[in-house]
Formats: C-alpha cells, structure tokens, sequence
C-alpha cells in the first residue's frame, strides 16, 4: 500500500470521489432518490419510443424519483435532453469517463434501461435495475447481477410504460427487504 500512494494510480482513486460529487452536485439530486436512465444503444432497432421514457419519468417523478440520463455522443445527448425536457426534476448527467459513469450509477436507487452496456453494467453492479429488451431475447440475453433485475420485452416486443413501472417497484422493493 505505501509503494501505490505516491503512484499516479492512488492518486486517481483518491480523485474518483471528488469528480463523482461534483457530477451529482452538479445535477442538484444528492438529497433525492434518483433512477438513472440508459435511454441510448448502439442500433435503433433497441430504442425504446421518446414518449413511453417520457411518461415513465413523469410517473417516478411523483413518487419522488429524479431520472438521471446518461449518454455517449452527441446523438444520444441529443436524444436525452429530449427526453428530459419532458420529465419534471430530470437531469441529463454530463459526459464523464465509465469509470465516473460507474460511480455515479452506484448512487442511483434504480436503474431502468435499454439493452445497451450501461443497463448490464447496473445489473451487474447489484443495482436493482429493469432492462427493456425490443429487438433481442430476453431468454438469452438479459439482466444478471448480484441485486434485483428484471428484463422485459424480446424481439418486436416493446413492453408497456406501466409493465415497466411495475417492474421498477418489485425491483426497489426487494432491493429494501
């Protein structure tokens, strides 16, 4: 340990925290619960509609959730603050390294997501997460990790807004029991 404290490495970790609390200062939701939003993946075809993450977030937003979203390139920044306009209390996390994308997702009460690495990463992570499958097998691929997580939809099935809330709740739910 004393050989790794005057390295660039221990530095770095020592650093992590620092940059993690000014993103969520940043995005003013340090005393709010929060789900963090994958809305973003790398075909079109996995993108769940605007208006479904829209009324989702409405939804939590009452119950006293802020959405988090998180995005890669300009596209997807794009396509996040779309959606954020929508959502009261939302935020649209800035860009920030994975490693800092991590650290904030830890911070989350939920993650809910597309099938896209972010959403896994959640899952794998043990945050109690839902993934939203439209165009891949939920049989084969879905959500493992060590919290709570459900995978929703398959191909050509785009889950409801309401089966996805309900997802949201039993996830959070065993998450607290």
């Amino acid at each position: 340990l004393d050989a790794l404290h005057g390295s660039d490495l221990f530095v770095q970790s020592q650093q992590r925290p620092v940059v993690v609390a000014q993103v969520w200062a940043h995005l003013r939701v340090q005393a709010r619960r929060t789900a963090a939003f994958a809305v973003n993946t790398s075909r079109d075809e996995k993108l769940w509609p605007e208006d479904h993450w829209m009324k989702l977030g409405c939804a939590l937003a009452k119950e006293g959730i802020s959405p988090v979203l998180y995005w890669g390139g300009a596209k997807e920044e794009a396509r996040c603050r779309r959606i954020a306009a929508g959502i009261p209390g939302a935020a649209v996390a800035p860009k920030a390294r994975l490693r800092d994308v991590a650290a904030g997702l830890a911070q989350a009460q939920l993650m809910i997501g597309v099938d896209t690495g972010l959403t896994h990463l959640a899952a794998a992570m043990g945050i109690p997460s839902v993934g939203i499958f439209v165009a891949t097998p939920t049989a084969t691929l879905r959500l493992i990790g060590d919290g709570p997580a459900e995978s929703l939809g398959g191909i050509k099935q785009i889950p409801s807004v309401e089966d996805i809330l309900a997802a949201a709740h039993r996830v959070m739910a065993t998450e607290t029991n």
